[in-house]
C-alpha cells in the first residue's frame, strides 16, 4: 500500500477514533474532507480504507474494510500540523482512558507494556509465530504486516535493514500467478522491484 499523505491519515484517524456520526462518516467538502483533494480521497477509496455512500443527495465517506489496517499501520505517521489534528489525539487518548478504566490496568503498566521492544524484535517475533518457531522458512510479506503493529515505513526500514545484515533476505514472487492482490499492497520496493516475501535466516 502506497505511504499516506499526512492529510490521508488525519482522515482516517479521525473517522476512525471519531465519537459522533459527523466525525465517523462525514459528508464530502465537510470536516477533514474539506482539505484533502478528491484524488487523494480517491486513492483510499480504491484501497478500500474508504467507501463511499449516497443520501438524500448528498455523498459520504465511510471506513472501508481495510480501515482497521490503515490505522494499526498508521498510527505513529505524521498529521498535519494544525489544532484540528490534536483532536484526534484527543480522542485516542480518550480511549486509552476508557480502556484502562474498564481493563482494570494501571496508567504505569500500560505506558511501560514492550516499550522496550524494537521493530526487528517484533519482527522475529511474528515470524516465528507465522511459521511455528521455525527459522529459514519463506512467509509472505502480506502475512507479516498484518501481524506487526508497526508503521508500515518503520518495517520497511527495519527489513532492509535486517537484509543489509544478512539477517534476512526479501524475495519477489516471479510467479505472476502467486501474487494476490494482498502481496501487491504489501510489497517492499527495492530498486522499483517489488519484494512480496521474507526468509529470516539468523
Amino acid at each position: 500500500m502506497k505511504k499516506p499523505t499526512p492529510h490521508q491519515t488525519f482522515l482516517v484517524l479521525s473517522m476512525y477514533f471519531g465519537t459522533t456520526a459527523k466525525e465517523r462518516e462525514p459528508a464530502f467538502r465537510e470536516g477533514p474532507l474539506k482539505s484533502l483533494k478528491p484524488a487523494l480521497r480517491n486513492e483510499l477509496v480504491d484501497q478500500k480504507v474508504l467507501r463511499t455512500e449516497k443520501r438524500d443527495r448528498k455523498s459520504f465517506v465511510a471506513l472501508g474494510d481495510e480501515a482497521e489496517e490503515f490505522v494499526m499501520q498508521n498510527l505513529g505517521a505524521p498529521l498535519p500540523k494544525t489544532p484540528a489534528a490534536g483532536a484526534v489525539l484527543a480522542h485516542v487518548l480518550g480511549r486509552v482512558r476508557e480502556l484502562l478504566q474498564t481493563q482494570g490496568c494501571s496508567l504505569a503498566e500500560f505506558a511501560g507494556a514492550k516499550l522496550e521492544q524494537l521493530p526487528e524484535q517484533a519482527i522475529r517475533e511474528a515470524y516465528l509465530g507465522l511459521t511455528h518457531g521455525e527459522k529459514r522458512r519463506r512467509i509472505r510479506l502480506a502475512d507479516l504486516r498484518r501481524k506487526v503493529a508497526v508503521p508500515h515505513e518503520v518495517l520497511n526500514d527495519t527489513l532492509l535493514a535486517m537484509q543489509n545484515a544478512g539477517q534476512v533476505v526479501l524475495y519477489k514472487l516471479d510467479n505472476t500467478a502467486e501474487i494476490s492482490a494482498d502481496d501487491e499492497q504489501a510489497a517492499l520496493y527495492i530498486a522499483d522491484q517489488p519484494r512480496h516475501i521474507v526468509y529470516l535466516e539468523a
